[in-house]
């Protein structure tokens, strides 16, 4: 116990071997410990002794609280009964929760059951562990239960199948990281930030933090409204090198936050991506949706199918307002943000108390249906990295009640003359809050009942929201959680099913919503909706997202007479522009001018340094300056490559 003693007060530094051995030699020799490794920052110890896994978590309070580390006990696979046993007595066990699948993880004595009522096994508030103790008592394997997608969700369950397919690789993977986190390290004397993209630009994010250390990139971003090397982050640069680099933490799944991340994987990055559970599914999603899109366009995106499921073997899903180890000298903790599922704000911790730094991502400080609003309140934090998409003075949206009764006009409107609404969306997040607010208009009798097309990614990313609901706003938990209620589910959404369905949407005499990605009109097929839907007067295009400087949405956007398209073939085409446009700004999953500052100034405690960043070059600029002059702190919007010492 003394070298624990030392360990805690941070007079020594143990290696990850010594850490493995101290946790050993802190359990009764009933324990019958056959192994113990990291699970990237946690430790898991595997025991003969099936009794002392039953009785382990009153051993391991008191060697997690000294040693300040997760410890969790397993049965030694001798212990393990066959899976097909397993199967037969979880669905025993439990079969009345609907038990969907299961998936065994072989190397680490965990089970995956996926069922429709976790609140049957793990109780409304997740703490019922009498039916997760008697699977373990009864089989041997550590269940892990999770929730069935209501919607079909290919891309979750392929996830699933990753993980545990590639169980031994997975498990080795994670003590790697472990060995690394808990490696003897140098001391935080300094700490920089690299900016690799979105520097007064909105598109590709990434910044690298550097200790000397360690090496952390937050975001991997792609600009889906550039071309060629604009495109992507500069990642060509003295300071960073893939073979260095320790772990990439994302803050959401859009794609000029998470596009590039793959990239990483194609050129030899093997190292852990840190995210909240809903960021990998959906970023997975859109990544593959992205190399679909360019393909199907004849472009160019640098990576394949092959690099997106080496992130998926690498990523780490982190839960929210825990503090995680990620390198020798850096603790992570994830908060809301507000933005979109499972949107973090990323506060980083260097060395112990030397720094901390919070990363905005992408956030929103005000009212949605989706989500609660950003988290700004922090035991300490001294620089601030934050965006500025809306940072601009006149930046000022209108209240969510009027950007609602705006879009509920227009739609009446529209139907009224027999006409089309087509809303370009994100796949997730705008997409799910337009929805919420057309389902409760219906449901109230303040839209006419006209059919609701969703196309695109649309749909899929829309059965991700459902699996999540934690991670939603308070009142959908609460319909979630005590009726099995979620209005995203509402059966007057209909999934387009491919081509031919589209054509024949277009070819039919009626008024309809339709749903569409891309959100900016750069692909997919809102585009093909537009081009058939632009030139009927009784038409409509409302877009309720950032438009960004470049694509075809922010030219529609300025209501020309004519708009110039381009075909599959290269060619132009010109087209009169008759459909009525309606850019609603109110639903925007971005802060305001207003917000921005009321974030900032509520922030708790009260940073001394802003860097100002993911915002159009006027915007960031009148930004930091509005900072400097109103709060008197340091705030700039950093130059794309300019590298700041921060301490």
């Amino acid at each position: 116990m003394k070298l624990i003693d030392k360990f805690v007060r941070g007079s020594v530094s143990l290696s990850g071997t010594d850490i493995l051995k101290q946790v050993e030699a802190s359990l009764p020799s009933k324990a019958e410990v056959t192994e113990s490794r990291f699970e990237g920052a946690s430790v898991a110890v595997f025991s003969k002794n099936l009794k002392f896994v039953m009785e382990a978590p009153e051993y391991l309070r008191e060697v997690a609280k000294n040693m300040k580390l997760r410890v969790e006990a397993r049965a030694d696979k001798s212990l393990l009964v066959t899976p097909e046993e397993a199967q037969e007595k979880i669905s025993r066990l439990i079969g009345e929760a609907g038990i969907t699948d299961i998936f065994f993880d072989t190397h680490r004595s965990r089970v995956i059951v996926e069922v429709e009522k976790p609140s049957l096994v793990l109780g409304p508030r997740g703490t019922g562990y009498g039916k997760v103790n008697e699977i373990k008592e009864k089989t041997g394997w550590t269940p892990v239960i999770q929730r069935k997608p209501p919607l079909k969700s290919d891309i979750i369950t392929t996830i699933r199948k990753i993980l545990t397919k590639n169980s031994k690789d997975r498990a080795d993977f994670l003590h790697k990281v472990g060995m690394r986190i808990y490696a003897e390290g140098k001391e935080p004397k300094w700490i920089r930030a690299s900016f690799l993209g979105a520097s007064r630009e909105v598109g590709r994010s990434a910044v690298l933090v550097q200790t000397p250390e360690s090496r952390v990139l937050l975001d991997c971003g792609i600009n889906v409204a550039a071309s060629g090397e604009d495109a992507f982050p500069v990642l060509d640069t003295p300071e960073f090198r893939i073979d260095r680099l320790d772990a990439v933490v994302l803050s959401h799944a859009h794609l000029d936050h998470c596009g590039f991340v793959p990239f990483l994987y194609k050129y030899g990055f093997e190292g852990p991506v840190y995210c909240s559970r809903p960021t990998l599914p959906l970023s997975t999603l859109l990544q593959l949706d992205a190399l679909e899109v360019a393909q199907r366009e004849g472009k160019t995106i640098p990576y394949s199918s092959k690099d997106i499921e080496a992130a998926v073997l690498h990523t780490i899903a982190t839960p929210e307002e825990e503090v995680t180890n990620i390198t020798p000298d850096v603790r992570l903790t994830l908060y809301n943000a507000g933005h979109m599922l499972g949107s973090n704000i990323v506060h980083l911790h260097v060395g112990e108390g030397f720094y901390n730094l919070v990363y905005t991502g992408d956030f929103k400080y005000g009212p949605s249906r989706l989500h609660d609003p950003a988290h700004n309140q922090f035991l300490r934090v001294e620089g601030v990295i934050m965006e500025s998409t809306y940072g601009g003075r006149d930046n000022l949206q209108v209240s969510r009640a009027d950007a609602e009764d705006q879009l509920l006009d227009a739609v009446k409107e529209v139907a009224g003359k027999g006409g089309k609404m087509l809303i370009p969306v994100l796949g997730a997040g705008r997409a799910q809050e337009v929805m919420l607010i057309i389902e409760a208009a219906v449901r109230e009798g303040r839209l006419p009942e006209m059919p609701i097309y969703v196309d695109g990614i649309v749909w899929d990313a829309t059965a991700i929201y459902t699996t999540y609901p934690e991670f939603l706003h308070k009142s959908i938990r609460r319909a979630v959680f005590s009726h099995e209620a979620n209005p995203l589910l509402n059966p007057i959404f209909r999934r387009v099913g491919g081509q031919k369905e589209r054509e024949e949407m277009m070819a039919k005499d009626e008024s309809c919503i339709i749903m569409a990605t891309s959100g900016m009109l750069t692909g997919g097929p809102s585009v093909f909706y537009f081009s058939h839907m632009a030139t009927n007067p009784n038409n409509a295009v409302a877009f309720v997202n950032y438009q960004a400087e470049g694509t075809l949405g922010r030219r529609v956007m300025r209501q020309p007479k004519d708009i110039i398209l381009s075909t599959r073939n290269s060619a132009r085409a010109v087209m009169p522009l008759n459909a009525k446009i309606y850019s609603v700004q109110g639903f925007s999953g971005h802060s305001d001018h207003k917000q921005i500052m009321a974030y900032l100034n509520n922030m708790t405690p009260r940073p001394n340094n802003v860097m100002v960043v993911h915002g159009e070059a006027s915007k960031a600029l009148e930004l930091a300056t509005k900072i400097r002059t109103t709060m008197r702190i340091h705030a700039k919007a950093p130059l794309l490559l300019e590298a700041i010492r921060l301490k």
